[in-house]
């Protein structure tokens, strides 16, 4: 495995950048990539758009709403790649199944588009993880 050096973080910075802002400075080298969509691909980023992201060549990765990136883009980058959904995923709860299109059309994304990704860490409300943890 080789060493990790740089760290990608892909998305809108204005939502997500206080999550990793200057937290890693001292350790590795960061790059912040908002999203650039390609008009042609309807509401994705793919290489065309993000190739600064791609001549960064991160060693992680990690996609803050991952359902806006070309699967071609995750698939041409090398290393670890985490895609982290900050919308709602389908949910059981009490034995009914919880969903709305976008739900499912974003769990299929994930699940069945996403596959090269490393870890996926779905949206989770602070009601379901004091039910899971009960």
């Amino acid at each position: 495995m080789r060493s990790v050096r740089k760290v990608a973080f892909v998305g809108q910075p204005e939502y997500f950048q206080g999550c990793y802002e200057n937290d890693l400075d001292d350790l590795y080298q960061v790059g912040s990539f908002p999203l650039r969509f390609n008009p042609a691909l309807d509401m994705e980023a793919d290489v065309s758009t993000m190739s600064d992201l791609v001549a960064f060549n991160p060693d992680i990765t990690v996609f803050f709403r991952g359902e806006y990136i070309n699967s071609s883009l995750i698939s041409g980058l090398g290393g670890i790649k985490i895609g982290y959904s900050t919308e709602p995923f389908p949910k059981l709860i009490n034995k009914r199944f919880h969903y709305t299109r976008d739900s499912i059309n974003r769990f299929k994304f994930f699940f069945c588009d996403f596959r090269s990704v490393n870890l996926i860490l779905p949206f989770i409300t602070m009601r379901q993880a004091a039910v899971s943890s009960s």
